[in-house]
């Protein structure tokens, strides 16, 4: 009788359940990194004190993001790196054999900055103003803008932690057929993008002549002509006569 007494008062207790379920990210989205995002899960019976973690490859390796964290969410701040085989865990901190993972694997796709113009095979004339664009993804918003007159060298910043997906450029630059524009992330330049192929800074004013192997007699008079953009105003002219050290 008594031994059929104990087990009737302790039966109930053995009948609690401890259980922690992942509800997001749980298996087949697509997430933008660098963007935060809310982990959450549900619980019952555990000791209220979580630890979160995640996993980009599968699960072979585990980061830690939080330790005996009360509550059943988490904002995340994502990784900006690539992976189709991202999971999130979630265990008791007092206990961490009760726990839950995502029951699929989640995808985690980079901010993406998309250059549209110039993109490669533009004309751009010197001293012309011209509209530098792009596209990105996620919640970027300040962006370093510069440019290469020798195929990616040397770079020379046009702004600065810029503001707005478009950049009114006042060219001032020297002549190049080798010329690209790069657009980055300002807080993490790893997040960039440059023009596709190369694009030219060609001269607003083109000299027709003289321009090479004529004979002029001193003190006559000779014409000289120039072709020029409407951008241009007013032009100076001037000579040398020591191959250009000098004018």
């Amino acid at each position: 009788m008594r031994q059929l007494l104990f087990i009737l008062l302790f039966l109930p207790f053995a009948l609690i359940s401890q259980t922690i379920t992942v509800l997001t990210p749980n298996g087949g989205e697509n997430l933008t990194g660098c963007n935060l995002y809310t982990i959450s899960w549900s619980e019952s019976s555990t000791s209220g004190y979580f630890s979160v973690e995640y996993t980009l490859d599968g699960g072979n390796n585990w980061v830690s993001l939080a330790s005996f964290l009360q509550g059943g969410s988490y904002s995340w701040s994502l990784p900006c790196s690539y992976s189709n085989l991202a999971l999130v865990k979630v265990y008791d901190s007092n206990d961490p054999t009760v726990s839950d993972q995502s029951d699929a694997h989640f995808t985690i796709n980079p901010p993406i900055i998309t250059i549209v113009d110039p993109n490669g095979g533009e004309q751009i004339s010197n001293c012309d103003v011209y509209t530098i664009t792009w596209t990105s993804t996620g919640s970027l918003s300040d962006y370093n803008v510069d440019y290469s007159t020798d195929g990616g060298n040397n770079w020379i910043s046009i702004a600065s932690f810029y503001q707005g997906t478009s950049l009114n450029w006042t060219v001032q630059s020297q002549i190049s057929s080798t010329c690209l524009v790069r657009v980055q992330d300002a807080t993490n330049t790893l997040i960039s993008d440059v023009s596709d192929n190369y694009f030219s800074i060609i001269s607003s004013i083109t000299v027709v002549a003289p321009n090479g192997s004529e004979q002029w007699i001193a003190n006559e008079i000779e014409d000289i002509y120039y072709t020029k953009l409407p951008t241009v105003n007013s032009v100076d002219i001037d000579i040398s006569t020591n191959g250009g050290s000098t004018w």
